[in-house]
């Protein structure tokens, strides 16, 4: 069995239907002129279907038994020497997820009308994309010819939904009636329809599900936002009154209403608030209760902003602490060597300028971090207060990174002259230098110990 290359479809008539069937196309990639092509699967405008030499892979996909070529199981991880054979077409449920379904062309739409001439009318009314949802399509219509009424009244949602064609016709009557006098309808699904039909106030339901996307109603539970309820619906229809919309049209005010009431309840669940006391979830003006829970907002935003800051800045005075004491290690180390001046420095500025200087990353990758923690030491070089090359050291004395002008990636070694400079300055320092020093006992600490 093989994995398909390709997958293409075509239409056919067979015993007085319009059927689609589906090929498989597998080539080798060292001999691609060698196709191999199998109708694998088939489906008739009745409802039926059928499959053959077609098997699910354990990757969720499908796999194919090419007549004339050797079974390949990769879910064994063995080869087989059989050849596979033309096993001959059997039954078993429609699937609309083998393969993939070429576009419908207009000589597809020709060829279903040589049989159904009447389908003409409904292919040039709505766009119908795939094999698969036309050979779909053909199937609702030659069931259910009054399918072409529904969609002329705009229907369509219910129209193309095999549930509503399961209904009794009485009920498929009352639900039309209840579209055609509740408008809003049109864009519900069959659902939401029958749950309209169902509650104690139709009209104002039917309502609801039009303005409230379904992601957002507690039956969804749509991740990223908060539910609005029935009740909800009925409170944003009051505040329509007192709301001043920035739209003309009905539909698009209440749609911006409902937004707006959505974004509240957000920031309400945000803030310190009860958002189930009433005062709140139900705010006597909106607008103005939006509004102030924007300014809470942006005050506990300012606030944080400024304790991040604080910590921040208290974060890096602990650093250059850190890295000052290990500054005064190699103070006396001797800088000036043959003209370059090498140096372990804990000025923050002096990083910055090395970094934009060489186009380097050792401020914004944490380096100056890593240095105050001990983990390596980032020694300087420079050549009359120029940066020349920068090198990381570790623990053990050894060189790790050791780079000059970063713009070219691939030719940023520094010069044999630099590297000797550096080879010189690394003789003279002992690698204990290197070494992470222990953490600092407190005073009080050291009392402890000593009783």
């Amino acid at each position: 069995m093989h994995a398909p290359k390709n997958w293409y479809d075509h239409l056919e008539i067979e015993n007085g239907q319009i059927v689609r069937i589906l090929t498989a196309e597998w080539w080798h990639k060292n001999h691609p002129e060698d196709v191999y092509s199998c109708d694998v699967y088939k489906e008739s405008d009745s409802g039926e279907s059928w499959e053959q030499n077609l098997y699910c892979s354990v990757w969720g996909g499908h796999c194919v038994a090419f007549p004339g070529l050797p079974y390949n199981d990769r879910s064994y991880w063995y080869y087989n020497p059989d050849i596979a054979g033309l096993e001959g077409w059997r039954k078993r449920s429609r699937r609309s997820s083998v393969g993939y379904s070429d576009c419908v062309t207009d000589a597809d739409i020709d060829f279903v009308c040589q049989l159904y001439p009447s389908f003409k009318y409904l292919a040039n009314k709505f766009d119908i994309q795939s094999k698969a949802e036309l050979i779909s399509t053909i199937e609702l219509w030659v069931n259910h010819r009054e399918l072409e009424i529904l969609l002329a009244a705009g229907y369509e949602k219910i129209g193309f939904n095999k549930t509503f064609w399961r209904m009794s016709e009485k009920n498929r009557k009352e639900t039309c009636r209840f579209i055609r006098n509740n408008p809003l309808c049109l864009n519900l699904n069959l659902k939401e329809i029958r749950a309209a039909m169902r509650s104690e106030n139709p009209s104002l339901c039917a309502e609801y599900f039009h303005y409230v996307s379904s992601w957002y109603r507690p039956d969804k539970k749509y991740p990223y936002s908060v539910s609005i309820s029935f009740e909800d619906f009925k409170y944003i229809k009051k505040a329509r009154k007192k709301f001043v919309s920035t739209y003309e049209e009905e539909e698009s005010a209440m749609k911006q209403l409902v937004d707006l009431y959505r974004d509240y309840l957000c920031m309400l669940q945000r803030s310190d608030h009860a958002s189930e006391d009433e005062y709140w979830h139900y705010p006597s003006n909106l607008t103005e209760f939006h509004d102030r829970l924007v300014e809470e907002e942006r005050i506990k935003e300012e606030a944080r902003r400024m304790q991040e800051a604080k910590e921040e800045e208290k974060r890096l005075r602990e650093q250059k602490k850190a890295i000052k004491r290990i500054e005064k290690k190699f103070a006396e180390i001797n800088k000036s060597i043959d003209g370059y001046s090498i140096f372990v420095t804990s000025d923050y500025d002096e990083w910055q300028k090395q970094a934009k200087a060489l186009h380097q990353c050792i401020c914004a990758c944490g380096y100056y971090q890593g240095t105050a923690d001990g983990n390596y030491t980032i020694v300087f070089i420079q050549k009359e207060g120029k940066p020349i090359a920068t090198a990381q050291i570790y623990q053990n004395g050894t060189i790790g990174q050791f780079y000059a002008d970063e713009t070219d990636r691939n030719n940023c070694k520094p010069s044999e002259e630099v590297s000797a400079a550096l080879d010189k300055w690394m003789a003279q320092v002992p690698k204990s230098k290197f070494k992470k020093a222990k953490p600092r006992q407190r005073k009080s600490a050291k009392k402890e110990v000593a009783a």
